[in-house]
């Protein structure tokens, strides 16, 4: 089985975790979905933003090099 560590997700959600009754930490994985869902699709969005700057920046260095390339 996979799973988190109680105590990484207890600095960021406290309130998700409980301890049995043996003490264990524990917690209820299937809260955490909507929140994976929605932090991929934020990290998706920066992927895509930066691939659109650096295909920007590819070719304005091209276009650097043309020009560089003409005056020599």
């Amino acid at each position: 089985q996979i799973g988190f560590i109680a105590q990484d997700l207890q600095k960021i959600w406290p309130e998700k975790i409980t301890k049995d009754k043996d003490g264990f930490l524990q917690t209820a994985y299937g809260t955490y979905d909507p929140v994976f869902v929605e932090a991929i699709k934020a990290l998706y969005e920066k992927i895509e933003s930066q691939e659109n700057d650096i295909e920007m920046l590819k070719e304005k260095i091209s276009a650097m090099e043309q020009i560089q390339a003409s005056n020599n």
